[in-house]
């Protein structure tokens, strides 16, 4: 009898507990494992977060553009830096290209054999430097003396470096343009969390 009302108190005690939205959790043992008999309630409650949404938009930008017809003319290419080094018997010289220019380079050097500054201009050098390349040109020295400098700026020394074709234009106008970019946007959502009651 003791047994049946004890089963009937439990099961009246759970069907409370489904009815409130809530569930039971023991809580607390004792040294050997076993619940200490403390139950603890826990029900649901909606939780608000964010998060960061990506989404495509159209960004708007102005450029200038030349009207009417350019005026187009062919120059030096400069975007590359020259390093001369003394080797004491040979020069080198070494062309960074740091765009996107890919030729045939024709460099000669002044052999610098006295305090003056005076020496004769080596023969020229012919090498392929394609875009965004490093190449040495060597250059050796036949003179019996040591040289004390190299140096490919001097005048009279001809280098014979890539043109590349400027256009210019007598009039320019700011013309509207358009690209898609990507962005994010903050949304607020909520979550079920289960808290203590």
């Amino acid at each position: 009898m003791r047994k049946t009302l004890l089963v009937l108190a439990v099961l009246s005690l759970s069907v409370l507990v489904l009815l409130a939205g809530c569930v039971s959790k023991p809580v607390g043992t004792n040294g050997a494992g076993s619940t200490g008999g403390l139950l603890k309630k826990q029900c649901e409650k909606q939780e608000e977060y964010t998060v960061q949404v990506p989404y495509n938009d159209t960004e708007f930008y102005y450029i200038e553009e030349g009207v009417g017809r350019p005026f187009c003319e062919m120059v030096p290419y400069t975007n590359f830096d020259l390093k001369d080094e003394n080797l004491g018997n040979m020069c080198r010289i070494t062309v960074n290209n740091k765009g996107n220019v890919s030729d045939d380079w024709t460099l000669r050097v002044k052999f610098i054999n006295t305090a003056s500054g005076g020496g004769p201009v080596s023969d020229p050098v012919t090498k392929y430097v394609g875009e965004g390349q490093t190449v040495v040109f060597e250059f050796p020295y036949s003179g019996t003396d040591r040289i004390i400098g190299c140096d490919h700026n001097r005048v009279g020394v001809s280098q014979e470096i890539p043109q590349v074709e400027t256009c210019k234009y007598s009039f320019y106008q700011k013309v509207r343009k358009s690209r898609s970019i990507l962005r994010y946007k903050t949304e607020t959502r909520t979550r079920t969390v289960m808290v203590d009651c």
